[in-house]
């Protein structure tokens, strides 16, 4: 199924279309002028044949069209992810930081009221707190320990970032040995990237990016009014059961 998102997407993006006029109107338009009102015995096979190959042709059409504007490529693009994180699948640049790149120190109480309480119940009380990377969006911070390795490249065990689902959206590129699996968190659709490191992204509602760096094992999900990420050094397993724990 991802496979068959990405190409129907990569088709929208690179199809080419005239600057006017309806080419869908045009199809059919086609597809009438090869109606015949009488059709003999003998040219039944043809007639059928050719309707098939012309039915074919306008669900290509159709879906290409669809593909071609923004608003469906979007919806399309949002299948592969949850509300404010997109999973795309593409080149990781290995030269960025494995620096975390949380924003600035808040106080851990202040951090758990801006996202609405949410926290890890497995990993604890967080050790830390930060704010604004990305905007408008909260990071709770567990140290590591020798039951939470520390995430590659820093000190920290696992980081639950939290932010309106609709601010701001976090792109992932994962792309190489790095596995995408839809999972259940609680009772919302989320999913797991694991494996080799992937690139995130924080990009603003106007398109800008914000911020670009290599990340670790990270579980996403959204519960439509805020997305959630933890990153951390955990397997999927352990990763949903600190999550779900005592919950």
């Amino acid at each position: 199924m991802d496979d068959l998102i990405r190409t129907l997407a990569d088709l929208g993006r690179h199809l080419e279309l005239p600057a006017d006029g309806d080419p869908a109107a045009a199809a059919a338009a086609r597809i009438r002028a090869h109606r015949r009102p009488f059709v003999s015995a003998s040219e039944t096979n043809e007639r059928r044949t050719r309707t098939r190959v012309l039915a074919a042709a306008a669900v290509v059409v159709a879906l290409a069209l669809v593909l071609a504007a923004p608003g469906p490529r979007g919806a399309v693009a949002r299948l592969l992810g949850v509300d404010g994180i997109e999973i795309t699948r593409g080149e990781v640049d290995p030269t960025l930081s494995r620096a975390l790149d949380l924003g600035r120190p808040i106080p851990v109480v202040t951090a758990l009221d801006d996202a609405g309480g949410v926290t890890v119940p497995g990993l604890g009380p967080p050790d830390g707190a930060y704010a604004g990377r990305p905007r408008d969006g909260v990071s709770l911070v567990w140290a590591a320990t020798e039951d939470l390795p520390a995430i590659a490249g820093t000190d920290t065990g696992a980081v639950l970032t939290v932010f309106p689902a609709d601010a701001i959206r976090i792109g992932k590129v994962a792309a190489g040995r790095t596995g995408v699996t839809e999972v259940r968190v609680g009772d919302h659709r989320g999913y797991w990237i694991g494996g080799e490191p992937h690139e995130v992204v924080y990009e603003a509602p106007d398109g800008r990016t914000t911020s670009a760096r290599l990340a670790g094992n990270t579980l996403i999900w959204s519960d439509g009014e805020r997305a959630y990420r933890l990153e951390s050094a955990l397997d999927r397993a352990d990763a949903l059961a600190a999550v779900s724990a005592g919950g």
